[in-house]
């Protein structure tokens, strides 16, 4: 059975009644039919043709009609992804809404295979599933509204269900540059890593960018390269002692920095982390963190005047 009603204009006069028939206010469909649970606009706002849209869906000629079957979530996720691909996001973006779609259709296959059955409760119920901390449950958060929406665009939906759902309280201790005395005692400390400390120190570059470094984002004096994390590009000068060691590094597969066999990105940056851990415990470093050292070129730039809009953009920021 299904039930008919407008969903008003904010002008309309006769809002309160979702059951008025001489308005021109659209007209929603919502129940269980052949084809599952639906509620969505029939893109209509005469009250005769939704009652003949309303006898088509209650006994349709072909159930497995485009227009007639509820979609599911799997389907919706699926659609979603190749969204993002066509956008053409960064490797890194698009692994996360890779394994958010994966993460959806799981929870999906147990609690609501549905679009159209994923209620605010659920969504929820999805969030509290995650085992994770407050910074990546507000990204998790944004892929929720952001999946939600396109699902609203496309007309699969009607009212988002996560539209209410309030992003977790972040607290983020900002990171402080080094000190020059800490960065002595780093470089004291680096041996074999000193030409990626430098390389850190010199160019700003955030981890997963420097250790995926390619011999051909290097002509002898800048390194030249897209972000990954914003798709950003940077040209960035390479001062004359880091300039010599990388002329001395002898790449791999065409990779400055390449270790071990894996070139997935997350276990490259995983390594290096560790390698540093252990250069700053033997330096004495107390909350030794890679992007620090982005933090102390920042400042160092600043305090030699140069301007923060050019600072910004040798960091890559995707805005200024």
């Amino acid at each position: 059975m299904f039930t008919l009603y407008r969903r008003h204009r904010q002008s309309c006069e006769h809002k309160a009644d979702r059951f008025y028939r001489r308005c021109r206010c659209s007209m929603w469909i919502e129940g269980t039919g052949p084809a599952g649970y639906i509620r969505r606009s029939l893109k209509v706002s005469s009250w005769e043709k939704a009652e003949a849209l309303r006898r088509e869906l209650e006994d349709p000629k072909d159930p497995q009609s485009p227009e007639l079957r509820a979609i599911t979530v799997a389907e919706a996720a699926q659609k979603f992804l190749g969204e993002s691909i066509a956008r053409n996001l960064a490797p890194a973006s698009l692994k996360k809404y890779r394994a958010f779609c994966d993460l959806l259709r799981r929870f999906a296959e147990r609690h609501c295979p549905l679009l159209t059955s994923f209620t605010p409760e659920l969504v929820r119920e999805f969030r509290d599933s995650w085992k994770v901390g407050p910074y990546t449950t507000a990204k998790r958060l944004e892929l929720v509204r952001s999946f939600f929406r396109f699902c609203e665009e496309n007309d699969w939906i009607g009212r988002s269900p996560a539209r209410g759902l309030k992003a977790p309280v972040l607290r983020q201790n900002p990171t402080l540059p080094f000190t020059a005395d800490e960065m002595e005692r780093i470089l004291e400390c680096s041996g074999d890593l000193l030409t990626f400390v430098l390389l850190l120190r010199h160019t700003a570059l955030r981890i997963s960018d420097a250790a995926r470094l390619r011999t051909s984002q290097f002509d002898g004096e800048r390194i030249f390269l897209y972000m990954q994390k914003t798709g950003v590009p940077v040209s960035l000068p390479v001062p004359p002692q880091l300039s010599r060691l990388l002329k001395e590094t002898t790449p791999r597969g065409g990779y400055f920095f390449l270790r071990g066999q894996s070139t997935a990105l997350d276990n490259w940056t995983d390594l290096w982390r560790r390698q540093l851990a252990k250069v700053f415990d033997k330096a004495g470093i107390v909350n030794g963190h890679p992007h620090r050292f982005r933090d102390t070129f920042a400042v160092d730039l600043l305090e030699n005047g140069v301007s923060l809009e050019e600072v910004s953009v040798l960091l890559g920021h995707a805005s200024i």
